[in-house]
């Protein structure tokens, strides 16, 4: 996969912070931030799908369709916990 260098605008404190997280994760501050980029990217696809899964299903109105949806949506909250 290729890649694109870029340049970005930090605070003196955030950039202190992703230096010594890198430091002791033992990766390049340029992968930390890669990696930082991609989970920002996942957490928002995760809501947007949520959204769209509640926009969806708002409109069951049977019993078991809400039982279902709330049954849905405490697992994807333990997933979404579990990962943060």
């Amino acid at each position: 996969m290729a890649t694109i260098k870029t340049a970005i605008s930090l605070s003196d404190f955030i950039y202190e912070e992703m230096n010594s997280l890198a430091r002791r994760l033992h990766v390049p501050r340029s992968q930390l931030f890669a990696l930082a980029a991609e989970e920002f990217l996942q957490r928002h696809k995760n809501k947007d799908m949520v959204r769209r899964i509640n926009e969806a299903l708002n409109n069951q109105s049977s019993r078991e369709d809400k039982q279902w949806l709330m049954a849905a949506k405490r697992k994807h909250r333990q997933i979404l916990d579990d990962q943060w």
